[in-house]
């Protein structure tokens, strides 16, 4: 199974080999950064080499960089199946396949692998939905989305793995049925929460037990609300509680 993207992902870096300049990015793609260009191209080498060890740290460090990038979310991946890493590789590819533009080898490829692996079902990670779009409805106003990072005190994923759990809850009549957790966010990164209806909601994050966080936020309706979990607005404080790796 992990032979099969690894080998669509050789065949991708042999014709970057075969051409003196790399081909101009689709409309409206993001471009890399300068330091995530270099990390993604070193991670290639590795990867070319064989090297999926060091090609994931050279691709963990790109993703910290710009984490909504998906063929950096997707070479990640690649690699992690290649040391069998299985929970870390569906939730890369789980990514690709909600996020990556539909039709394109990218997502095929992600889909595929998460099918051969029994983990396709929704192709949605634990406490997500499937986006939708944001317009109006006879049930109700448009949806909303609740995003952030998850940051404290200079923790990264390319050094320490730290799973935090997200949990939100409607405090509103119209969205107090909504229950919503993630128990595979990870510090560095962020949690995104999906096709959520207006209104107010209380999250909270925990780690190894300890509850980090616990915030009221309103969600507006047909719009991204972002609110970030700090040191600034957390329960506790880095003097007094050091996250677990895990």
């Amino acid at each position: 199974m992990r032979l099969l993207v690894a080998a669509a992902f050789a065949l991708v870096l042999a014709g970057g080999c075969q051409q003196p300049q790399p081909p101009a990015p689709a409309a409206g793609a993001p471009t890399k950064g300068p330091l995530t260009a270099q990390l993604k191209a070193e991670g290639d080498a590795l990867m070319a080499r064989g090297d999926y060890e060091r090609a994931v740290v050279k691709y963990l460090a790109a993703v910290n960089q710009e984490p909504k990038d998906v063929s950096l979310r997707f070479a990640l991946g690649v690699a992690l199946s290649n040391l069998d890493r299985r929970e870390e590789t569906i939730e890369q590819f789980r990514f690709v396949a909600i996020n990556g533009a539909p039709g394109s080898n990218e997502v095929k490829l992600a889909r595929e692998w998460l099918a051969k692996a029994g983990a396709l079902d929704g192709a949605v990670p634990e406490g997500r939905q499937e986006a939708k779009p944001d317009t109006a409805t006879a049930s109700g106003p448009p949806k909303g989305r609740l995003a952030g990072r998850l940051q404290w005190g200079g923790i990264e994923p390319r050094d320490h793995l730290v799973r935090i759990t997200v949990a939100i809850a409607g405090e509103d009549d119209a969205n107090r049925d909504v229950r919503m957790q993630g128990s595979n966010f990870k510090l560095g990164w962020g949690y995104d929460f999906k096709n959520l209806p207006p209104g107010a909601y209380r999250i909270t994050a925990e780690n190894a037990g300890t509850r980090m966080w616990e915030l009221k936020v309103s969600v507006a309706p047909g719009k991204e609300t972002v609110l970030d979990l700090t040191e600034a607005n957390s329960l506790v404080t880095p003097k007094d509680f050091t996250p677990q790796d895990g």
